[in-house]
């Protein structure tokens, strides 16, 4: 849609774009920010009289009123998927600086936003907790450019405190006694914020499109090495599924609530903004998972 005439978008090329970026595991949220980027470019040619009307008007509300929408696109890997994924990325030298990353997204939950944006004050060692109280975003400004800013969370669900599970610490620790090591004379300032937990090589910090990008190409070459080997054994493949820093988000909760952690904690550590959102993803898994016992149970019960 990016590259067409603004005369030739129509609320139908819209709409579609919309489910293509859910099908890619945005979170209808993410959704409304995107909505809120787009929505101003298209009313700015309105009142120019470029366009006779806003082809983004109501697209966005319509999913809105799709309570589906949220957990339609958004499985959780499965604990051998996630095995799969954090061995390839430990022992691909390509990849290997994205574990760490990995390990937080699946150890805590949180967003990618969430994730980008932390910095060494919010990690606390000694109490053994991560605090989240703002996210980075990268977004599209008027005048075509994409620049990175920090926001505070709207409601005090978004502020929490999220207790380190071992992996994450031994992960964190590690991350901090090589902080010099990622181009540390290039102090990154945004919106006051800095002292970023997570650079890459070059110093630079991570989006939720460049963390998706890697993933893709992650799984790409993950997929064709099983390929080769399945071919090769005479068996068939079994691929990795499309994976985004959603899903990474998604297959936390899961294993939170096959768990047996209780609602309002997971609604807590989720920072999910009310209880009718985590009954939702409660009910979505619990429903996953009364089908796979069930089938557990198929010619093991004497029912004759």
């Amino acid at each position: 849609m990016g590259k067409r005439p603004i005369q030739s978008v129509r609320y139908s090329d819209v709409k579609r774009f919309y489910i293509s970026r859910l099908k890619h595991g945005l979170s209808l949220s993410t959704l409304g920010n995107l909505n809120n980027v787009i929505h101003p470019v298209f009313e700015l040619a309105c009142r120019e009289h470029y366009i006779a009307a806003n082809p983004v008007d109501g697209v966005y509300q319509e999913f809105k009123k799709r309570k589906d929408w949220e957990l339609k696109y958004r499985d959780a890997l499965t604990e051998e998927e996630q095995d799969r994924l954090l061995s390839y990325v430990a022992h691909t030298l390509d990849y290997r600086e994205l574990l760490p990353v990995l390990t937080v997204f699946l150890g805590t939950g949180i967003r990618s936003g969430e994730l980008a944006g932390l910095t060494w004050n919010d990690i606390d060692f000694k109490k053994n907790t991560i605090s989240i109280n703002h996210t980075m975003n990268y977004t599209a400004t008027l005048d075509g450019t994409c620049k990175y800013t920090v926001t505070v969370p709207k409601s005090n669900t978004g502020n929490r405190e999220i207790p380190m599970l071992t992996e994450v610490r031994d992960t964190l620790l590690a991350l901090y006694e090589r902080r010099n090591d990622f181009n540390a004379d290039n102090q990154i300032v945004i919106d006051g914020y800095t002292n970023f937990v997570f650079r890459d090589l070059y110093g630079r910090v991570y989006s939720n499109h460049r963390i998706n990008r890697q993933l893709k190409r992650i799984t790409a070459k993950c997929n064709q090495e099983e390929h080769a080997e399945a071919e090769q054994e005479g068996r068939e493949e079994n691929p990795l599924p499309p994976i985004t820093c959603h899903m990474l988000r998604h297959t936390f909760c899961t294993r939170m609530i096959l768990g047996g952690i209780d609602v309002k904690t997971v609604q807590i550590i989720m920072g999910y903004a009310d209880a009718e959102t985590t009954m939702r993803v409660y009910a979505n898994v619990t429903k996953a998972q009364a089908q796979n016992e069930m089938m557990r149970m198929e010619g093991k019960m004497k029912l004759k």
